[in-house]
């Protein structure tokens, strides 16, 4: 028995280069972008503990002479290496309860975060948070059909340990 030759297929790698590399290229991209995404969400945590230890170990500002303006550049600094992929980062910090909810300097829930007491108005044992706000930038929004823009919002609520 005799083996023919196979008949030449011209082109067919081409056309099934052609087919699949989109598909691999645009996993590829995701698998990035995805990874960029996790990176941004990983620095806002570890900033906004960061920023929530810094706050809750200085909550005696006439010795220690720390204010929110310091806590907030404190976390801003931190989220800075994040480059330009995370923009219009916002800090909060306010006095809350175990549950997060912002308090007055009374320890009553209040409504928001900006009617709260600031850090420096807790005693110890009161609780401590750290909200940071940004948005995420992708790289590639328009070829994944991604949104342009992502909202990051991560908290951190901690024991004082202060005065």
């Amino acid at each position: 028995m005799r083996l023919q030759k196979s008949k030449q297929r011209r082109g067919a790698t081409t056309v099934e280069f052609a087919v699949v590399a989109p598909v691999v290229f645009m996993m590829i991209f995701g698998i990035i972008e995805w990874s960029r995404y996790v990176m941004a969400l990983n620095v806002t945590q570890n900033a906004v503990r960061e920023g929530t230890r810094f706050a809750l170990a200085r909550t005696d500002t006439l010795q220690t002479g720390i204010s929110v303006t310091n806590v907030q550049q404190n976390v801003a600094n931190f989220v800075s290496q994040m480059g330009s992929s995370l923009t219009n980062v916002t800090v909060t910090v306010y006095k809350t309860n175990v549950y997060g909810q912002p308090t007055d300097q009374y320890g009553n829930v209040v409504s928001a975060s900006t009617s709260a007491a600031t850090f420096d108005q807790t005693s110890f044992g009161d609780y401590i948070c750290v909200t940071v706000t940004g948005t995420y930038k992708p790289v590639l929004p328009t070829f994944l059909n991604m949104t342009n823009l992502t909202s990051i919002t991560t908290s951190c609520v901690m024991c004082s340990e202060g005065n």
